[in-house]
């Protein structure tokens, strides 16, 4: 059971001590954008005519003005799949100007309907941000659903948990904070009573969250003024008072769950312990999803070859294209968390695939093959390869302390057409080999993570029957070799495949690995290295 830390030392006995008022839940009131007061105020005072926002179940906004009243309404969708909300227009309002001074009546219905158009489409951004958010806390992409209820999504499920837990405690809104892969960051991945713009917000540095590092050490931590400790890094400064309390899985921390007051209280021992609980059924709800996910995985692979999958496991299963042949791996045979050969057969059949490495040297490095790897099966749908790069450099970018450099390639075939696009970053290197030549792929260009300015091109080739594509990432025991004012490395691996070109692609990769254990100087290191050909016989 967690226990209540009342700060770390030396608080004030004051600030535990407030008198209790009861909760008025209506008092909390557009969640959704807190400027659209604003909004409707400047309409009145710029117009005459009195515009009116509500959410369903707001009866005191709607109420503010009876049906006779009103001269022009829109419905807007919801936001977040429950709380359905509509936009109106009322004859006049305190403070609104004279009939004389009131602009024409069609202007301003023609106005407010823009308006209402404008907030439809923040509505939807908002709620696709709600669900997607909500998705990325059990780290999987977006899943499409046969039932559009919202009671089985995902992002629904852990809100309700909030806004109960929340009206357990006689409070008024709650925040779910998780760790990133780093254990930096902690980004809101679900909340109840906040504004849906609170997701957009850059996530909390986690050295500077002493509320959150102490409830990571199991420990709630109760703030009954948040006005005296907003050097804290809270996540919310609005309210005057909070509990915050470790979201944990069997083995780890995972994050932080605030509840938030908008009254000075003290919580006491009771309400930290359905907190708490609330805390262990969000956990749960996550572990469930990802477990969920593994399953699903795991009956594909019985039925059928993956769609995507990884050369760094053991006896990879490559896909398998008609008139194409697919094989990637280490050079040396063995798992490396500094590599990662990957691909993904899309509905369409296209192929993406990549090669990427990493600088076995550098502090942190074993964990930017991960971060990437989860970029690309984020973007496994994406058609825009530059898309997918830039993503991935900035990625790298934000996600590393200036050391998330790793050499990559990526490409994306259309099988049919033999036409590859591709980008190749650092000091990756990639050989197309015809059957009585071959040529250096790819412009020289910064490693992924350089820099995150850098605009990757996107370059082109076509595979004909019988041509083969080698990637393979370089190591300082390559012999430089130039050719035609180009410095290469790496030539001796293309005129080999080039000897053997009649070979299957799984023995092209054999080959290569041969080569690369007999060279000298390479006794410590390995390479990632792909082998992509297009059978000769195919039409």
């Amino acid at each position: 059971m967690a226990e209540i830390s009342d700060a770390i030392v030396g608080i004030p006995s004051y600030l535990k001590l407030h008198s209790e008022e009861a909760v008025d839940s209506a008092a909390i009131q557009n969640v959704v954008y807190p400027e659209v007061g604003k909004l409707c105020h400047a309409f009145e005072v710029a117009t005459g005519w009195s515009m009116q926002y509500a959410t369903h179940g707001e009866s005191a906004t709607a109420s503010r003005h009876d049906d006779s009243e009103r001269i022009w309404s829109m419905s807007l969708p919801a936001v977040d799949g429950r709380r359905e909300s509509s936009l109106s227009i009322n004859k006049r309002g305190a403070g609104s100007l004279s009939p004389s001074e009131q602009i024409p009546r069609h202007h301003a219905c023609r106005l407010a309907t823009h308006i209402g158009q404008l907030l439809g489409e923040l509505h939807r951004t908002q709620h696709a941000l709600w669900r997607s958010e909500a998705e990325l806390a059990a780290s999987i992409p977006l899943i499409g659903h046969s039932d559009e209820e919202e009671s089985h999504w995902l992002a629904a499920r852990l809100e309700a948990i909030l806004r109960n837990g929340t009206d357990a405690v006689a409070a008024h809104a709650a925040s779910l904070y998780l760790l990133d892969d780093a254990t930096s960051t902690l980004k809101l991945r679900a909340a109840s009573g906040l504004p849906l713009t609170r997701f957009c917000d850059a996530p909390r540095e986690l050295r500077t969250a002493i509320a959150d590092l102490e409830a990571l050490a199991n420990h709630a931590v109760v703030i009954s003024d948040v006005v005296e400790y907003r050097n804290w890094n809270l996540p919310e400064t609005s309210f005057a008072s909070c509990v915050c309390v470790p979201v944990a899985t069997t083995t780890v921390p995972i994050g932080t769950l605030w509840i938030h007051s908008a009254l000075h209280r003290h919580f006491d021992q009771a309400d930290v312990n359905i907190i708490d609980i609330v805390a262990g059924r969000l956990a749960s709800e996550l572990e469930r999803e990802v477990l969920l996910r593994e399953a699903r995985q795991s009956r594909t692979t019985t039925v059928s070859v993956p769609r995507t999958s990884k050369a760094t496991v053991a006896n990879p299963v490559f896909p398998v294209i008609d008139g194409w042949q697919l094989a990637a791996g280490n050079v040396r045979g063995a798992a490396s968390p500094y590599e990662l050969a990957y691909w993904h057969v899309g509905q369409d059949d296209q192929l993406k695939i990549a090669a990427l490495k990493t600088y076995e040297d550098e502090p942190n490095s074993a964990r930017h093959i991960p971060l990437l790897e989860g970029v690309l099966s984020a973007t496994a749908s994406t058609a825009d390869l530059a898309s997918v790069v830039a993503c991935a450099n900035e990625t790298l970018w934000s996600r590393s302390s200036g050391d998330g450099f790793v050499e990559s390639f990526l490409g994306q075939l259309e099988p049919k057409q033999g036409k590859l696009r591709f980008i190749k970053a650092g000091g990756m290197v990639a050989f197309l080999i015809h059957p009585h030549a071959w040529q250096a792929l790819g412009s020289d260009t910064p490693s992924l993570g350089t820099d995150p300015e850098i605009g990757y091109a996107v370059e082109s080739e076509s595979l004909s029957p019988g041509d083969v594509l080698l990637v393979l990432s370089a190591s300082e025991g390559m012999e430089l070799h130039e050719l035609d004012g180009r410095e290469l490395v790496g030539i001796e691996f293309a005129e080999l495949l080039l000897r053997h070109n009649h070979l299957s692609a799984e023995e092209m990769l054999q080959l290569v690995s041969q080569l690369w254990r007999s060279q000298a100087g390479f006794d410590d290191s390995s390479a990632v290295a792909l082998v992509l050909k297009h059978e000769a016989n195919s039409t």
